[in-house]
């Protein structure tokens, strides 16, 4: 080999070992050893945007959980669509298992005996409690 073939050779056999060992790169020193690494991190949960928990009740503000649907969760309360000819419908209100009502139910429900609310859709609603839960229903679970 040339002159003009071993110095492209050498730059490229560098590059190479500069990629291959990033902490080379930093230090100009391919025998360093590999950076640490970081401690590994517990997977985050997806956050379930059909629940509210006790954590998100204790930074809400709101004395009952009508205030606390309207400020975390809004679109719970929308109605979608008509069941008849006269009104919409709206979604309906369970309290330990229990029907309540429609969404005014939820103002009787103080802040303070809630241990969770759940969205369920209006398709899993109907399913579960009949065809009036075309708004779907929220779920209270009290402590």
């Amino acid at each position: 080999m040339n002159a003009r073939t071993q110095l492209p050779l050498a730059a490229l056999a560098a590059a190479a070992l500069l990629c291959a060992h990033p902490a080379a790169a930093q230090t100009g020193n391919a025998s360093t050893t590999p950076p640490a690494t970081l401690p590994a991190q517990p997977p985050r949960q997806a956050h379930d945007r059909n629940l509210i928990t006790a954590e998100d009740i204790a930074q809400a503000t709101g004395a009952n959980a009508l205030l606390l649907v309207q400020s975390l969760h809004p679109q719970w309360l929308r109605t979608r669509g008509i069941d008849s000819f006269r009104r919409p419908t709206s979604v309906i209100v369970y309290q330990d298992g229990m029907r309540m009502g429609g969404a005014e139910a939820l103002r009787r429900i103080p802040r303070e005996s809630i241990a969770e609310m759940r969205f369920v859709d209006g398709i899993q609603a109907s399913q579960r409690w009949g065809l009036d839960h075309g708004s779907g229903a929220i779920e209270v679970t009290t402590r």
